[in-house]
C-alpha cells in the first residue's frame, strides 16, 4: 500500500541526467545542480510521507487486531455465562426434583401410619404385652444375632389362644436420599416379619407393618449414637385382654 522510492534509482536517473547534459554540452554545472536538488527534496518528502503513512497503517492494524481480541474475549464470556446459567438451571431442578421425592417418601410414610392406626381403631379392649426395638448396620436389612434373641422375646409372650396383633415399624438415621431411606426401612420391616412368620409360626393377617424411612427419630442424627439407635425396627405386641370368643378374632 505504501509508496516508495529507491534511493538507487534517484541516482541512476541523476547520472542519466548529468550524462545527457555532458553529452549535450548546453547545460552548466549550476543548471545542473538547480534542477536535481529540488527533486531530491521532493523524493525525499514523498519518501517520508510514505514511511508516515506505513506506520499509520501498522498502527490501524494493531488498533483492529486489538478489536478483535476484545470482541473474542466478550464473546468466551458470554458462552461462560450462558454456561453457568444452564448449570445452575440444572442444580435448581435437580433440587426440585429432591424436594418432590422427599415429599412423596413423606406422604407414603404419613399413609402407612394411618393405615396403620385404621386396623388398630378396633383394638380398644387389647392391651400391650411386649415391645421391642431391633437395631441394623448401616444401609443394611440383615437381622443380627441380638435383634433375633429380642424378637424371640416378643413371640414368647403370646400365650394360648387369646387373640393378638403385631404392629411393625422400620425406621433409618437421616443419611442418604429420603426415598431409599423410605425403601430400606421397608425392608427392615419385612426382614422382622419374615423371621416372626418362619420361626415362631405367626399369622401374617396379625402383623401390620409399615416403614417410615428417616420420620419419628428416636435419637439425634447428629451423633453416631443417635444414627445407631435410629436404624432400628419398633415391635409392639397387642394382646385381648377378653375371652378370645368375645374377641370375635
Amino acid at each position: 500500500m505504501a509508496f516508495r522510492l529507491d534511493r538507487a534509482s534517484l541516482a541512476v536517473g541523476v547520472v542519466a541526467i548529468v550524462a545527457t547534459v555532458a553529452f549535450s554540452g548546453c547545460a552548466t554545472k549550476k543548471f545542473v545542480l538547480n534542477k536535481i536538488n529540488p527533486l531530491s527534496k521532493r523524493v525525499d518528502t514523498l519518501e517520508t510521507a510514505s514511511e508516515q503513512h506505513g506506520q499509520d497503517i501498522e498502527g490501524l492494524e494493531r488498533e483492529v487486531s486489538l478489536a478483535d481480541e476484545h470482541a473474542m474475549t466478550a464473546d468466551q464470556k458470554a458462552g461462560e455465562a450462558s454456561q453457568a446459567a444452564e448449570i445452575a438451571q440444572g442444580e435448581a431442578e435437580k433440587a426440585q426434583s429432591a424436594a418432590d421425592r422427599a415429599q412423596s417418601a413423606a406422604d407414603r410414610a404419613i399413609r402407612g401410619v394411618d393405615t396403620l392406626a385404621n386396623r388398630l381403631e378396633a383394638l380398644d379392649d387389647y392391651e400391650v404385652v411386649a415391645r421391642e426395638t431391633v437395631l441394623f448396620a448401616f444401609e443394611s436389612s440383615k437381622l443380627s444375632d441380638e435383634a433375633r434373641t429380642k424378637l424371640d422375646a416378643a413371640a414368647s409372650r403370646l400365650t394360648g389362644e387369646t387373640p393378638f396383633v403385631i404392629e411393625v415399624r422400620g425406621f433409618t438415621d437421616k443419611t442418604g436420599n429420603p426415598d431409599y431411606n423410605l425403601r430400606l426401612s421397608e425392608k427392615r420391616a419385612q426382614a422382622v416379619v419374615r423371621y416372626l412368620i418362619t420361626r415362631h409360626n405367626i399369622p401374617l393377617h396379625r402383623i401390620f407393618t409399615a416403614g417410615l424411612g428417616s420420620e419419628n427419630p428416636a435419637a439425634d442424627n447428629t451423633t453416631r449414637e443417635g444414627r445407631k439407635m435410629n436404624r432400628r425396627v419398633e415391635v409392639t405386641v397387642y394382646q385381648a385382654n377378653v375371652p378370645p370368643l368375645a374377641a370375635g378374632l
